[in-house]
């Protein structure tokens, strides 16, 4: 194909024609190399053939030189003179190839030299054979042969050496020679290559700009047919939003005016119509000053822009805004926000006005709730302060007093200033809270710090509102303190009354015990010795009187009455059961006397019982042992069971008492009824020992009477009860 010979192929074949030209000029450098070291190693072979000649010729004059001399035989003269004939053409033709050097001259003077040596022994053979052998056995010949041989030797290792550095010489080159041949022909498959490459891209290209072309003027086409359609639905977009325009124009809930250069109403929507009070056919024409009338002298809002105005707004279209009082058909006035929009140049300008009537009567309303508003917080007895922009922007009088300052004086300080440290994280924590939208926790207790110092106790509740855009807080204190103070006092009073209580309790008990005591050992016995005297008498009496005996017999029977009454009561006052073998066989006899005098059938359990430490105290046990027994006469009076159980635990959490019954339950109002002081004892008996009474109906039916005291307390003496304090319980009985 053809193709344009650019810079790229111009380069190419001139690089191809020097590769060729340097092939050329090393064929031709190897060749003279070859020629040359030819007649070298040919020259060197011609001094090597002469030297042998001129030696093989020396060889034979001796040899023939000493046959003769030993023989005296004429036919060894025919060898020696033969090589006398050939010794001088082979010492020219040695001449002619190594010149005449120092080793030829040398050479030819000992070949000579030998030569005049052998030609004297021939000589001397035919005269004096004895002079001859002589002259043979003196060894003059042998050591001129010596020293021929050695120098031709000599000679014969310069040539040889001379062909060797020749031979190396020429492999080196042929070396050379091999490698730029290589060097050469890799150059010209790579200008070659280039060539190829170049006219491969050179195809590719033009084939690429034509497809190109033709995607091209696809593309071209497809771009036409697209924006043809652009054109067509951006035209029919245009049309829609002119429609939508027109709609919005007349469908707004504002008043649109047009008005051109000299200020005539051009076009009106409805909602212009609507507010004027007349027809948009009234409108049209008319002057816009006759709806929005001038004040005096003052700038009205279409009066034309100024050139500061126009250069103010650049690009833009010169805008005002303004609050005007727009005039309707009947005379009366509305207040209206105005935009006028007009651009530098243009005659036809545009009006937006919005009735604000409704809106001057909300910001009237509002003004007036504020005053209300500030009038309540003015007389709530209740701090309430607002915090806009991390600074207290509003107190009510109740927030003055409570930090003992004037309005002046904590508006614009910040709220964590007010907090006593300790609560300064709380409420920091509560503020990022609320303003990171968290939903506000309950009430809190804080300490707020007064201005002179002091510090007071307050329950804060805070909420966010909005504030003119922004988000403010709003924080209502009440002040607890002297609230506070008297529970703490109550608090003590409480614990105070419990100690009572309990002191009391146990002065009542040792009471009984002292009572109990002196019946047991005074007028139990005194009963008895009166029946032991009594049944002496009768005893001595004997039959007669006949009424006697009777009369002592009726003393007796009421003296047995007399005792077992005076065993109750010292029972009821303190079982010396309780006294003597402690409170699980106490309750156990307590169950047994309930169900033998009440009809009740009433049965005993325990578990975990069975280390006497259990129990705890003598102090323990009375208590538990009377909650037991005014739980049993409870059932008694009120109940109506027939079966009731008295159980006795003990864990490691400590001693629970609970007292059963199958009957008709305990109601709610029955337990906080006045006159309940059975229950009131109960509890006040297990508080004062740190435990907790439960009083409830069973979901099975009956009442459960549940008394638990803790280990700690089950295991003490006294005197650690004493110290103990606990929470009301709430209970009742039946």
């Amino acid at each position: 194909m053809a193709f344009s010979f650019d810079r790229k192929y111009l380069f190419a074949w001139s690089l191809t024609l020097l590769v060729l030209g340097a092939f050329s000029i090393l064929n031709l450098r190897s060749t003279a190399q070859l020629r040359a070291n030819v007649a070298s190693v040919e020259q060197g072979h011609r001094v090597m053939a002469a030297l042998a000649a001129v030696n093989r010729s020396l060889l034979e004059m001796e040899t023939g030189a000493r046959g003769f001399l030993l023989t005296g035989d004429i036919d060894y003269l025919a060898p020696y003179l033969t090589a006398i004939e050939r010794y001088e053409p082979a010492m020219d033709t040695l001449a002619r190839q190594v010149g005449r050097s120092e080793d030829f001259s040398r050479l030819r003077a000992l070949a000579d030299r030998k030569r005049l040596h052998m030609a004297r022994l021939v000589g001397l053979s035919g005269e004096d054979n004895l002079g001859a052998l002589a002259l043979l056995r003196s060894g003059a010949g042998r050591a001129q042969m010596d020293a021929l041989q050695a120098h031709m030797a000599t000679m014969t290792a310069k040539v040889q050496a001379r062909l060797a550095e020749q031979r190396t010489a020429s492999d080196a080159s042929v070396r050379t020679n091999q490698a730029v041949g290589a060097v050469l022909g890799l150059a010209l498959a790579v200008t070659l290559g280039m060539i190829q490459i170049f006219m491969y891209r050179e195809l590719r290209h033009r084939q690429r700009m034509a497809q190109a072309e033709q995607e091209a003027t696809h593309v071209l086409e497809q771009r036409v047919d697209e924006r043809t359609e652009a054109l067509r639905q951006a035209s029919r977009a245009l049309e829609l939003s002119e429609r939508n325009m027109r709609s919005v124009f007349e469908s707004v809930p504002e008043s649109i005016l047009t008005v051109d250069a000299s200020r005539s109403i051009a076009m009106a929507n409805p909602s212009a119509a609507a507010a004027f009070g007349v027809p948009i056919e009234a409108l049209i024409g008319t002057p816009v000053t006759l709806w929005i009338p001038r004040h005096g002298d003052e700038p009205h809002l279409l009066d034309p822009p100024g050139p500061e105005e126009i250069a103010a707004a650049g690009a833009d279209p010169v805008r005002r805004i303004a609050t005007v009082n727009a005039r309707r058909h009947d005379g009366s006035t509305f207040p209206a926000d105005a935009t006028f929009s007009c651009s530098g140049g243009d005659d036809a300008c545009t009006v937006v006005l919005r009735d604000i009537t409704d809106r001057r009567r909300a910001e009237v309303e509002l003004r007036q709730s504020e005053a209300r508003l500030r009038k309540v917080l003015a007389v709530l007895p209740d701090a309430v302060i607002v915090q806009a922009v991390g600074r207290i922007s509003y107190v009510n009088p109740g927030g003055a007093r409570l930090f003992g300052a004037d309005e002046s004086q904590i508006l614009g300080t910040s709220t964590l200033q007010l907090m006593h440290p300790d609560s300064r994280p709380l409420v920091r924590s509560r503020i990022d809270d609320l303003l990171s939208g968290v939903p506000a926790t309950s009430t809190v207790e804080l300490q707020v710090l007064r201005f002179d110092g002091t510090s007071r106790t307050v329950l804060s509740t805070a909420t966010v509102i909005d504030d003119q855009g922004s988000l403010a807080i709003v924080v209502v204190l009440r002040d607890v303190t002297d609230l506070r103070r008297m529970q703490r006092e109550l608090a003590t009073s409480h614990a105070d009354l419990q100690r009572l209580v309990a002191a009391q309790g146990q002065i009542a008990e040792n009471e009984r015990r002292r009572i109990a005591r002196e019946l047991h050992d005074d007028l139990q016995q005194t009963m008895a010795a009166i029946k032991m005297d009594l049944a002496a008498a009768t005893d001595r009496l004997g039959p007669s009187p006949a009424q006697v005996p009777a009369l002592l017999d009726s003393a007796r029977v009421l003296a047995d009455t007399a005792i077992a009454s005076t065993r109750r009561i010292i029972n009821d006052l303190r079982p010396q059961i309780l006294d003597d073998l402690g409170l699980v066989p106490a309750l156990h006899n307590l169950a047994s006397e309930f169900g033998r005098r009440s009809g009740i059938e009433c049965r005993f359990a325990t578990s975990g019982t069975e280390d006497p430490e259990v129990t705890g105290s003598s102090e323990v046990a009375t208590c538990l042992y009377r909650v037991a027994q005014e739980a049993l006469n409870n059932i008694a009076k009120h109940s109506g069971a027939r079966h009731a159980t008295i159980t006795l635990a003990a864990d490691p959490v400590g001693l629970t008492l609970r007292v059963d019954d199958d009957g008709r339950g305990i109601a709610s109002d029955e337990r906080r009824k006045l006159g309940s002081f059975g229950l009131i004892g109960m509890h006040e008996r297990v508080r004062g020992f740190g435990g907790s009474l439960l009083v409830h109906t069973r979901p099975d039916g009956g009442t459960r009477v549940e008394a638990a005291l803790p280990a700690q307390v089950a295991r003490t003496d006294s005197s650690v009860v004493e110290n103990t304090q606990c929470e009301p319980v709430l209970g009742g009985h039946h």
